[in-house]
């Protein structure tokens, strides 16, 4: 059985650049703490993003829905959203939903910070 609890840490690197590691399930009930989250990481300056989803369990609709949502304010910011870490399943989903011309994903994490730092030095 997979947990219902979310779970997101926050490593803010340098600036502009931030790793959000994101575990447990996003569901309609944790979405807000997500959204939260990232927020906070977008108030403060941070506007190159990594998710590092190596943890996450499972994530509904809604929560590709905060991920679009916040893509939106990424770019309009002309920051940068990557993911990272998803399993097999996951992946899959990512697929179907055709995110893969929306947000980029990578296999590492460090091949994750390493684009999103490339964006950020072209000012992307």
């Amino acid at each position: 059985m997979k947990s219902k609890d979310l779970l997101v840490s926050v490593d803010l690197l340098d600036s502009p650049v931030a790793v959000i590691r994101v575990g447990g399930s996003v569901v309609a009930d944790t979405c807000p703490r997500l959204e939260e989250e990232m927020d906070k990481v977008l108030d403060g300056g941070h506007d190159h993003l990594v998710l590092d989803m190596s943890e996450l369990d499972f994530m509904s609709t809604a929560g590709w829905s905060v991920l679009v949502a916040k893509l939106r304010r990424v770019r309009a910011r002309k920051g940068a959203l990557h993911l990272c870490g998803l399993s097999t399943d996951m992946e899959d989903v990512y697929k179907m939903l055709q995110f893969e011309s929306v947000i980029p994903h990578h296999a590492t994490l460090d091949q994750a910070l390493a684009a999103v730092r490339s964006a950020a030095s072209a000012g992307s």
